[in-house]
């Protein structure tokens, strides 16, 4: 079974970034604003592959897809970035069809009409279990071509104003890992479709017995919308419930113990504090862009 991983880096499809937008050069000029790449790129370099570096089985292929018109600064350390990981394979685009784009190499994937394959996708702020390709590895030959493999219990960091906080939630068809066993006839990625929906029209294996995922929540966050550049904190309706979830997070404790231990066994390259650190370097984007060498508009 050979996996395969899907991920958009800042990448500019329409219907991703129209939210709040009056044209293509206002969209290119939100989405690559150097403050918001400063935190995307501190997350995908600190979290996101970190977690992929940290599999025990390495062999898979992790394809990132970036626009070819974002800004030259943004393409130079992006390529610094992953050469230390050599499952990972770049493309680059003008497309800002996803479905278009990404069909040649779901059709490579499966070029003699029999071999399966697994494609997850996961977001360049969010991260995966250590043990993840593995698992996929076993779990795909549970599931007929078409089908998805889910694992539905995580934990969740986010902000809550300028504090980093952690919980557990469990999120059905969610969009950290979620794969789908490709074979014949099978092109659409499971960047490609409506995920949270996914599970009410295909066969489906779900293992909730283990922490699958890490959900990232921050300051640039897609879900916020792009009226602001950095908007302050986290959604608030989730940082409620978070809350509500996790008790514990209202005497004032930032993450349940059980909680920070679940991260150490599922993220061993950091641990519960390491990621709030992280997380709260977020609030300081400005800073992050000093490090980088971003020269702020």
């Amino acid at each position: 079974m050979q996996i395969f991983g899907h991920c958009r880096f800042s990448w500019f499809g329409i219907s991703d970034t129209g939210r709040e937008l009056t044209g293509i050069e206002d969209a290119h000029l939100r989405l690559w604003h150097p403050l918001r790449m400063a935190i995307r790129f501190h997350l995908f370099e600190h979290l996101m592959l970190p977690s992929l570096g940290a599999q025990t089985d390495q062999d898979f292929t992790l394809l990132v897809t970036v626009s070819e018109d974002m800004p030259e600064v943004f393409h130079l350390r992006l390529e610094r970035v992953v050469v230390a990981y050599p499952f990972v394979r770049l493309n680059r685009t003008m497309s800002r069809d996803y479905a278009k784009l990404i069909a040649p190499f779901m059709r490579e994937t499966t070029a003699d009409g029999t071999i399966q394959s697994a494609h997850f996708r996961l977001d360049d702020d969010d991260a995966v279990p250590s043990s993840y390709i593995a698992r996929l590895k076993r779990d795909a030959d549970r599931v007929d071509t078409g089908g998805l493999v889910c694992y539905p219990s995580g934990v969740v960091g986010f902000l809550d104003g300028q504090q980093a906080k952690h919980g557990f939630r469990s999120i059905s068809y969610h969009a950290q890992g979620l794969a789908r066993i490709a074979g014949p006839g099978v092109l659409r990625s499971p960047l490609h479709m409506q995920h949270r929906d996914m599970g009410n029209h295909v066969p489906s294996y779900v293992d909730p017995t283990f922490t699958g995922f890490h959900f990232t929540q921050h300051s640039v966050n897609n879900t916020l919308g792009y009226g602001e550049i950095v908007h302050s904190g986290s959604d608030r309706r989730l940082v409620d419930r978070m809350t509500r979830n996790n008790p514990d997070l209202s005497t004032g404790i930032v993450s349940p113990p059980r909680c920070d231990e679940a991260i150490a066994v599922a993220f061993p390259f950091t641990d519960g504090p390491g990621i709030r650190k992280m997380l709260e370097a977020t609030t300081t984007p400005a800073q992050l862009c000093e490090e980088m060498g971003f020269a702020l508009p």
